[in-house]
């Protein structure tokens, strides 16, 4: 019986769960940047956001012509790239050589919106020719692909242009002016 008295007597000193007190933490750290290198970095990284949000839309408004071009260029694509089974051989030519006019007057078109009048409006034949080769990164292929439309495609009968320009060189040409509209190179 001691024993159990002895067990019990500590048991009488201990303090029940409801009289504990919780342990009293610290407060929270504060959020707010404690030095001025937090906020001077802080406006840095704002500013340069705005400046580059601001340099994409510039890019975006400058390049809409690019965009309204290469919407009309795939209108005539299909237009080159369709067959029309039902129609006559008269029809069909004129259809591709209105296409191919169409392409050529394009390219004119997008050159007229990047460069000023001045530079691009009396270029005709070799000159412009010459000109789209120029603009252009790439020297090769694709430059002489457009330099042999906008040479003498308007000078062309509807038949000759057709037969001078099949499906499988029309599918270049449009390839070299969807490069050449998306790749020239304005001078600033």
């Amino acid at each position: 019986m001691t024993a159990v008295a002895a067990t019990a007597a500590p048991a009488a000193d201990m303090p029940t769960l409801g009289a504990l007190v919780d342990i009293v933490t610290p407060p929270a750290p504060s959020w707010t940047p404690q030095t001025i290198g937090w906020p001077v970095a802080a406006v840095l990284v704002a500013a340069g956001l705005l400046w580059f949000a601001w340099r994409t839309w510039r890019r975006y408004r400058a390049n809409r012509y690019r965009r309204e071009a290469l919407a009309q260029l795939q209108q005539w694509a299909a237009a080159l790239g369709e067959p029309t089974p039902n129609v006559s051989a008269d029809i069909g030519a004129a259809k591709r050589a209105r296409a191919l006019r169409e392409i050529a007057a394009l390219l004119k078109r997008v050159a007229l919106s990047a460069w000023p009048r001045e530079v691009v409006a009396s270029l005709t034949g070799n000159a412009w020719a010459a000109f789209l080769r120029a603009s252009h990164d790439n020297r090769g292929s694709a430059a002489d692909t457009l330099a042999a439309l906008v040479s003498d495609a308007e000078y062309q009968s509807d038949e000759r242009l057709c037969r001078e320009w099949d499906c499988v060189r029309a599918a270049m040409l449009i390839r070299a002016c969807r490069d050449w509209i998306e790749r020239h190179h304005v001078p600033v």
